[in-house]
């Protein structure tokens, strides 16, 4: 068997050795992952960034679910006879659309946000009014919150967008309401609403929420068969 030259092994090594290090290099030079960002998927494997905004993680997008953790069906329910008269859990999506649905999250009414099935993924919940007041203040009060939560595009959010400068990373969108009157639709483009799971009385329930105008968030109340977005903060 012929032997290979002294002078053959020093190429090896030294070719090993310059791989070895520009594979080092190359790992020292990647991003570090950012420990404020991560994700979190619900039970149907939809995937939802994540952000986190002082000692909080909340979802940086609008919920989709049309399962319960559980697996069981939440109700779709597209009629507007039909949505003003529920009592049970339910969602829709605005205007009836998917598209829709697919970039501004679906609607649910209270019923939805607080059965007992849990409609966010494990580990989360939806928020009660003590979460959103945490979120708020941490970002400088009602008066200026709304601004730092929202997405500064005129796209989805219709013009002036005031104030607008989402450096929480919160992405909101305005997904609009569905009304528990009438059934219909409104506030696409120009409102952003969530669910607190906090009672106001029997029929009531305490909802957060930003408009196009300014840079207020909002807290106020509505009936628990009104169609809001749902917004899901970790355990």
């Amino acid at each position: 068997m012929k032997k290979l030259a002294p002078d053959y092994y020093f190429f090896i090594l030294i070719g090993l050795a310059f791989t070895l290090t520009t594979c080092d290099k190359d790992k020292n030079n990647e991003e570090p992952a950012d420990p404020n960002k991560g994700t979190v998927q619900d039970v149907q494997g939809k995937s939802y960034p994540t952000i986190k905004i002082g000692d909080q993680w909340w979802m940086a997008e609008n919920l989709k679910a049309t399962k319960f953790r559980s697996g069981e069906d939440i109700p779709n329910v597209p009629g507007a006879g039909e949505w003003t008269s529920l009592g049970d859990a339910a969602y829709c999506n605005s205007n009836n659309d998917t598209a829709i649905a697919e970039v501004y999250g679906r609607l649910y009414n209270w019923h939805a946000a607080t059965d007992g099935r849990k409609i966010c993924p494990t580990g989360w919940h939806v928020p009660n009014d003590n979460d959103w007041a945490a979120l708020t203040q941490f970002l400088g009060g009602e008066e200026v919150a709304g601004g730092k939560l929202k997405q500064t595009d005129t796209e989805l959010w219709n013009s002036p967008n005031a104030d607008a400068t989402n450096e929480s990373g919160f992405n909101a969108i305005p997904g609009g309401v569905r009304n528990s009157n009438t059934g219909n639709f409104a506030g696409m483009g120009t409102n952003a609403s969530w669910w607190s799971v906090t009672q106001q009385n029997t029929d009531n329930a305490f909802t957060w929420g930003i408009t196009s105008v300014n840079g207020i968030m909002a807290n106020y109340f509505l009936d628990k068969n009104a169609g809001l977005s749902i917004r899901c903060v970790k355990d």
